[in-house]
């Protein structure tokens, strides 16, 4: 399913008699807990490091938000790796697909200056760089990251999927993996991705009862990588992600058998969260960065928000 796209889908038919149930006995559904943090730091570091890398993944750890979000899109030879755009040139070097680079070629790639040079033109006030942050509070983002650890990251590789599963669990990091298929590859996405997160959890889902506060969630803008994901792993939860919540977003969790949704903040209102949340489902929403904003969301019944200023939140 599209960014935002809002077709009435046909129910398939094996969803039919359950829909239906789901329907009569929809004041009886035993509402849904949100059972992970309410803080999930948006692509490991938001704006305090080079999204979707290990080093993104460690500025949770270091403000002890242990949640993130990130993006895993397959390889020419179907390998899952971290990424967000389905092209070069914004995050890494080159122009060209990310589906027609096999993983090694992908693994060697330079994730970290795209970042280095953001920073330095942030420091100088650029003035197209200010002007794609408009609501960016640059000294207060500078000083935060003068604090750090790290400023800049010359040696920043694109990560697998695997090596960076590996520092999030060795870390006690919660992951809600972004299943981010190239075009043309809903499907194949959503299988790989939830075949290997189900080898990497194998302990953890073998469990009884299994403990979810452990296990990953995933989320999807596309609904047949879900379907996918559901069918590979059904025990691993899935969240349906869109821009706008549509009128059949009851009909499509139903065919998910899905607890969660995920939405941009700005289009979500008061009245749409307690509609969600009577119905028993959980609803959590993207990128807020302001906490007054997100103390009005978690007023209305959110139950969390991904952001890019994770530190905001680093003494709550």
């Amino acid at each position: 399913m599209a960014l935002g796209e809002f077709r009435m889908r046909k129910i398939p038919e094996k969803f039919l008699s359950q829909t239906t149930d789901f329907q009569r006995s929809l004041g009886e559904r035993e509402k849904a807990m949100w059972k992970y943090s309410r803080i999930i730091s948006h692509r490991g570091g938001g704006y305090l490091a080079p999204e979707n890398t290990i080093s993104a993944m460690a500025i949770a750890y270091h403000f002890q938000k242990l949640a993130v979000e990130f993006d895993v899109m397959l390889s020419r030879d179907s390998v899952p790796i971290i990424m967000h755009d389905d092209v070069l040139g914004r995050t890494v070097p080159g122009t060209g697909n990310i589906s027609d680079l096999t993983a090694d070629e992908l693994l060697q790639l330079d994730a970290g200056s795209w970042w280095n040079n953001l920073l330095v033109k942030l420091e100088n006030n650029d003035p197209v760089i200010l002007a794609a942050f408009p609501n960016l509070n640059v000294a207060e983002v500078l000083y935060v990251i003068n604090t750090l650890p790290k400023r800049f990251y010359p040696d920043e590789k694109v990560p697998s999927f695997v090596s960076l599963g590996d520092y999030c669990k060795s870390h006690n990091i919660w992951m809600n993996i972004e299943i981010k298929p190239a075009p043309g590859f809903d499907r194949q996405t959503g299988e790989i991705v939830a075949q290997t997160t189900k080898e990497m959890f194998q302990n953890e889902l073998a469990s009884d009862p299994i403990d979810y506060t452990r296990i990953p969630l995933f989320s999807s803008f596309s609904y047949d990588s879900l379907v996918s994901a559901k069918e590979v792993a059904p025990e691993i939860p899935r969240s349906y992600l869109t821009e706008i919540i549509p009128p059949n977003w009851r009909e499509i969790l139903t065919e998910l058998d899905s607890q969660n949704i995920h939405c941009d903040h700005k289009y979500l209102t008061k009245e749409l969260v307690a509609e969600i949340k009577s119905a028993g489902y959980c609803i959590a929403c993207y990128t807020v960065n302001d906490m007054t904003r997100a103390e009005e969301l978690f007023g209305w019944g959110v139950d969390a928000i991904f952001t890019d200023r994770v530190d905001l939140w680093a003494s709550k």
